[in-house]
Parts: structure tokens; C-alpha cells; sequence
């Protein structure tokens, strides 16, 4: 592995560098990974040889966020200190990098003064004069235009507006004439060193290539087309330019996408907003949702909510977000797995709270009617017939980029013993996959995948929301933790003892072994939230689908408990320039 285009090993002689790269491996992540977490103990260097990181902190009670591309490296405080991971580092996107063992970089650090001098260097850049961590600087929006006409133009001002709504001092920079001059541009921006501001940097989309060079990690595309989407090929525009985010604008184009549709989620600003728009005087969020949602992608003050697995208690959830919609709190993004992906799933396909309610209680309150017994079982104990067809009636043919909100949801494939992310493509295979319990309901097939219960390997996909440009993050763990639960012993062991001597009381035993993973798991999962919500449900209600209405009060007393902090924060992230 050639180790000298990373920075930091620059000064190495060839020698020791090539030496190097011969005993390092190669570590491959998927976007949303968390590669380590705040508090562990360091063990490795990381350097970046492709994608990008993001590095979650905090000094005092302000959270801090760090970006690292290509050539930049993570993790060697910790090993040259002794001291906790001060971070948390989750994959922005798909990532490589070159890792070195602790013992390696020390004794690398302790033969080559020329190192060690560099890693004070590398302090001084991360940290500012007071050895508080820098703030984030200026950052890049690069609008891809398929179309320069007046539609587009309309859309763009009152882009602008929404940013300097939420980021004064940000501009948009023309970028028609000649890549070059905007190159010159965004170098200039960035030596400005004006923190949490924003430059639109305006340009056809064919053009975006010729802005790669001068990319950084923290900066993102937003694709604007007008009329129907063409060739899904520009939704990777991101990716290929090497930038961590990606958004897509569609103007005056058809509310479905064609059935079976692969593309991913956009935004859907109507002509009718764009005008309320640029005729108001002031940015008034409650009249234009979509765009104030585009402004806030642009600024990072997206709010996402992340939702865990539990069964009949993911009904917590609904509860939940009942009280986040009357309050006013948006609810941007969310990421799901198993129950918490349903309900996710069916949050963004109605577009409200209540509607999905309705929604799980016309489908899902009797579990009685989803028992399909398979006589000669062989993949699973249970047929998911009937549940097809629940998930068809459900999703009606919509695939992901129908959604109201863009969602993310967990799935783990048995092949590949991962997790596999669904974001585009049918929603009924979604909500099947995500809840498909091993044993029990089977696998669904997907090319070479067959997808189950995403529970199995992310309770409450919280590093998921990392993929979005959240300014505040909440976790819903519905399964009650050790702590929660009664310390009667004898009483509660009587009661396991009844339900697991019933007939098929082997699924209450396979449900609570779950119960008791998720419970040990879950909160790990939601270490990165900044809000974390546990509604009081209770243990024996894993699967008693005809107390849906009490996982929801559970819910929403939760919610209401939290809600003036929620507020408050909530308040301080939309108060115009983040005041």
C-alpha cells in the first residue's frame, strides 16, 4: 500500500514508508458506519484513502463536529495520549483506509522525531487558541443545474434566501462562464475562514466534474431537474465527486415515479411554494415547508429521529411522533429497523402521525390474523402470505422516492452476514425485510440477498442519520431497559414460566431472548443521539398487538416529559443564523 500521497507520512523516508505500507491493512466501511465511539479506549490510526469521516464531540455543552477526507487521519490522539477516544467517528460515506495498530504507530512515533513534530503540527490545525476544537469552516453547496431558465432561476433565489435565512453571510457564487473562476472562487471562500456559512456555487450539472479538485469533505451537490427525472445516472453525482452529500430538486416533474422506480428520494418544492416564496417579505417556515426544508439540508438544521426495534411497542413510536407534530417540531428524516422501520415507513408514506396510526390499526392491531402456520416448515415456521399482502395494501405500489420524507431502513442479509441499508425500491419488500424474525417469517429475496430482521444487527440506526444533514438527532428505544424493570425476581419468573408452558411457548421464549439483546444493544446503538426517549412499555407486551393504543400513551408521555428541552433545542437549531 502506498502510504506518501497521505500527508502525514509524507517525510517518511521511502524506506520506512514503503516498509509501512506493506504491513498496514485495508479496512473497507459503508456509509453511516460508526467506526469508533466516544469514551473507547484507542486502539489503531486511521488514514482516509477514499470516502470521508465525521468526528462528533463536544467541549462543554457545545456538540462539535469535525469533517475528515482523503489523506486525513483519526484516532492518533487517543494512542499517543492514553487517553478515551474524545469522539465519536461515523462513515459519511462509502470509506477506505489504511489502519495502523497502536503498537506500530508508537513505535513509529518514538524512531522518527520528524513524526512526532508533525502530530504536534496536526494539534494545532484541529484545535483552536483556547484548545477549543475549530469551528466548522465555510462549507460548498454545488447546485447542478440541468436547465438555466426561469423556473430554475425562481428556485434559486429563494434558495439563497432560505440560506441567509439560517446562515447570514452566505452567497451564491455564477458559475456559467468558466469552471476555472469558480474554483478561484470557492478557494477564496474557504480562506475567508467564516465558520457555519454557505456558498451556492450555481453551475450546469455536465460541469460538476471540473469542481472535484477543489471539493472538500464537508461540502455536497443538490441536483436540480425540471420536468420528468431523467437517467438516474446524475444521482450519483455525489459519489463520484467525492463530496459527502447529495440532494435532488425536482420542479413541475409527475408526483409518482414510475412503478418499480430505483431512484432515491428527492425533494418536491410545487411552483405554488417557490411564488409564496419570493413574494414574502420575511422567510416564514410554516409557508413553504419543502423549501425551508431544502434550506435547512443546505445549513444542517435537518431534524432526524431514529426508531428502534420492539414489536407491539413500536407503537411507542407513533405516540412519539404524535406529540414532535403537535408541537410543531418537523420531523425531516427518519431511519428505522424492524417494527421501528414499519412505523417509519408508514409515517412517510402518509404523511402524519395519526394517518399512520390509522394505518397500523386497520392492518396490524389483530396479531391473530397474521399467523399463517406453515405445516411443513422449512425457511421459517410461519408462511408471509398474508403478510404480503398487508405490505401491497400498505405501500400501494410506492417505492422510496414517493415517500413524504426521506427514510432509511435497516435490513440484515444472511448471505453476506451484514447490514444492508434500503432507501429506493418497493416499500412493501422494505417493510417485509426489516421485520422478517429469523425462524419465524422468511427471508426476502433481493438479487443475491436474503433479507431479514434488520433488529439483528442495528436496534436503533442512529449513525443512519448521518448520511443527512442533521443539525439535532433522536433516538426511540422502545424496549424497556434492565434498569427499568420491576426487582421482583420470583414474581416475574412465575410469569415466564406460565406464558413459556403454553402451547408454542417457544416463541415467547425465541421473543424474549430478543427482548433481552435489544434491551443490551439498544442503547449502545443510540449513543450518538442527542436526544434519547424510552417510553415505559411494558416487558410482557413484546407481542400483544391489541394494546396498541397503550404503546401509543406510552409514547406520548414520554414525549410530553421531553418536550420543553426538545423545544428548546429545536428553538435554538431554526432561530434564524442559529441564534
Amino acid at each position: 500500500m502506498d502510504l506518501s500521497r497521505i500527508p502525514f507520512f509524507s517525510e517518511l523516508s521511502p524506506e520506512t514508508c514503503s516498509a509501512l505500507g506493506r504491513d498496514v491493512c485495508e479496512r473497507r466501511v459503508r456509509a453511516g458506519e460508526i467506526i469508533m465511539r466516544k469514551g473507547e479506549e484507542g486502539c489503531a490510526l486511521f488514514a482516509i484513502l477514499s470516502g470521508g469521516v465525521s468526528v462528533l464531540g463536544c467541549h462543554g455543552a457545545r456538540q462539535t463536529r469535525i469533517r475528515l477526507g482523503p489523506g486525513e487521519i483519526f484516532g492518533e490522539m487517543s494512542i499517543a495520549t492514553g487517553q478515551p477516544t474524545s469522539g465519536t467517528v461515523i462513515a459519511a460515506k462509502d470509506s477506505s483506509f489504511a489502519v495502523l495498530t497502536k503498537e506500530q504507530f508508537l513505535a513509529l512515533l518514538s524512531s522518527d522525531a520528524a513524526l512526532r513534530q508533525r502530530l504536534a503540527d496536526m494539534l494545532v490545525e484541529r484545535l483552536g487558541p483556547n484548545g477549543v476544537v475549530a469551528a466548522d469552516p465555510p462549507e460548498c453547496i454545488y447546485v447542478g443545474l440541468s436547465d438555466d431558465v426561469p423556473a430554475t432561476r425562481a428556485f434559486v433565489e429563494v434558495l439563497e434566501r432560505g440560506t441567509r435565512h439560517y446562515a447570514p453571510g452566505s452567497r451564491v457564487c455564477e458559475a456559467f462562464d468558466e469552471a476555472g473562476s469558480a474554483r478561484d472562487e470557492v478557494e477564496r471562500w474557504r480562506a475567508s475562514g467564516a465558520p457555519n456559512r454557505y456558498l451556492l456555487v450555481l453551475t450546469r450539472s455536465s460541469e460538476l466534474p471540473e469542481l472535484q479538485r477543489v471539493a472538500g469533505p464537508a461540502d455536497a451537490v443538490l441536483d436540480v431537474e425540471i420536468g420528468p427525472r431523467r437517467s438516474g445516472e446524475r444521482q450519483q453525482s455525489a459519489a463520484a465527486y467525492g463530496m459527502a452529500d447529495r440532494e435532488s430538486v425536482l420542479i413541475e416533474g409527475p408526483e409518482r415515479s414510475p412503478l418499480g422506480s430505483e431512484e432515491r428520494w428527492c425533494q418536491r418544492p410545487s411552483p405554488g411554494e417557490i411564488e409564496r416564496a419570493a413574494s414574502d417579505s420575511t422567510w416564514q417556515r410554516e409557508r413553504y415547508p419543502v423549501l425551508d426544508h431544502i434550506a435547512r439540508w443546505v445549513t444542517r438544521r435537518e431534524i432526524g429521529i431514529a426508531l428502534g426495534s420492539g414489536a407491539a411497542r413500536g407503537g411507542a413510536h407513533i405516540g412519539v411522533l404524535q406529540v414532535l407534530e403537535e408541537a410543531g417540531i418537523p420531523i425531516d428524516c427518519l431511519s428505522g429497523s424492524s417494527m421501528g422501520g414499519i412505523v417509519a415507513l408508514k409515517y412517510a408514506l402518509s404523511g402524519s402521525a395519526n394517518r399512520a396510526l390509522a394505518l397500523v390499526e386497520e392492518y396490524l392491531s389483530d396479531n391473530q390474523g397474521m399467523r399463517q402456520v406453515s405445516w411443513l416448515p422449512r425457511a421459517s415456521f410461519l408462511r408471509n402470505r398474508k403478510l404480503r399482502r398487508v405490505a401491497e395494501q400498505i405501500a400501494r405500489g410506492m417505492s422510496f422516492a414517493d415517500l413524504h420524507r426521506p427514510v432509511f431502513v435497516a435490513a440484515t442479509d444472511l448471505v453476506a452476514g451484514e447490514r444492508q441499508v434500503l432507501e429506493r425500491g418497493s416499500v412493501a419488500a422494505a417493510l417485509l425485510a426489516t421485520s422478517a424474525i429469523p425462524g419465524m417469517l422468511p427471508p426476502v429475496e433481493r438479487g443475491d440477498q436474503l433479507l431479514v430482521d434488520g433488529a439483528l444487527v442495528s436496534r436503533i440506526p442512529v449513525d443512519l442519520l448521518a448520511r443527512r444533514r442533521c443539525g439535532l438527532t433522536i433516538a426511540v428505544n422502545v424496549i424497556p431497559s434492565p434498569r427499568s424493570q420491576e426487582a421482583d425476581g420470583a414474581r416475574r419468573a412465575a410469569d415466564f414460566r406460565r406464558s413459556f408452558g403454553r402451547v408454542f411457548g417457544f416463541c415467547q421464549v425465541i421473543a424474549r431472548s430478543w427482548e433481552v439483546l435489544g434491551s443490551w444493544h439498544g442503547l449502545a446503538d443510540a449513543a450518538s443521539a442527542d436526544f434519547l426517549l424510552e417510553p415505559s412499555t411494558n416487558e410482557h407486551s413484546g407481542y400483544d398487538f391489541a394494546n396498541l393504543q397503550q404503546m401509543v400513551h406510552a409514547g406520548r408521555a414520554e414525549a410530553e416529559a421531553r418536550l420543553p428541552s426538545l423545544e428548546r433545542a429545536v428553538h435554538a437549531l431554526l432561530s434564524p443564523g442559529g441564534e
